[in-house]
């Protein structure tokens, strides 16, 4: 994330998260705020219970709507550039099924600890972010960096689904989790998300509601009207 280089940076209480995680049980131990000449991003730490070396991370970083390296997916190029970044020593292997939370498609990468457990790393471009008033007029990039010594690679490809936004303090307020569950079931059951293609349509359960995985369908198709960039990595 270079986003906030040259920023002013500082740490807030881990309350002040601006998302979270919910199907990681352990609390964020810290948050870190970065801010740059047009972006803002928030590096939300978990605790590493692993030997790997590194921090379990949730990064976002929004800024403009116009700012295009927000609203378009990695590269693989880039993709191999984080990842070697993120991880010491874990072979990730790109996963090209195609994930999605509430805020849109995702992709992820997995990768197999040498002495049991799992590590993921997962990206999504949100052409539309809106603040918790419903305003809008931002994109975002999310990045999440995880490894954990009990999971397993399918389950940690689907912790990103379980994304939620806090509103001012640790965890949803009951109203904005209700939203953003009712979200999901309306993506679900909307026809060009029900509509069959030539791949099948997958589906799996989250810790805190119900995802549907998608087949790579085009964009509005699967999100609705507003384009955003299908987060798996270019040719």
């Amino acid at each position: 994330m270079t986003g906030a280089e040259g920023g002013a940076n500082r740490s807030l209480a881990p309350d002040l998260a601006s998302v979270r995680l919910s199907g990681i049980g352990d609390r964020p131990i810290s948050v870190r705020r970065l801010t740059g000449e047009s972006t803002v991003t928030q590096q939300v730490i978990y605790p590493n219970h692993t030997a790997s070396s590194g921090e379990n991370m949730l990064t976002i970083e929004t800024g403009p709507a116009g700012l295009d390296r927000l609203r378009r997916a990695p590269t693989k190029a880039e993709l191999a550039q984080q990842m070697h970044s993120a991880f010491a020593n874990v072979p990730m292997r790109i996963d090209e099924t195609l994930r999605q939370n509430a805020f849109g498609p995702y992709g992820v990468a997995t990768g197999a600890l040498p002495g049991g457990g799992a590590c993921v790393y997962a990206w999504q471009a949100i052409a539309e972010w809106r603040d918790l008033d419903g305003k809008s007029g931002q994109a975002a990039s999310i990045r999440l960096r995880h490894c954990d010594p009990h999971a397993s690679r399918e389950s940690l490809a689907n912790l990103l689904s379980t994304l939620t936004r806090n509103g001012g303090a640790y965890g949803y307020s009951a109203g904005e989790a209700s939203d953003v569950s009712q979200t999901v079931r309306q993506d679900a059951a909307s026809p060009a998300v029900a509509a069959s293609s030539t791949s099948p349509v997958r589906r799996s359960v989250s810790a805190s509601h119900r995802v549907t995985k998608q087949q790579a369908a085009p964009v509005a198709d699967v999100v609705g009207a507003k384009p955003v960039s299908i987060p798996l990595p270019d040719n």
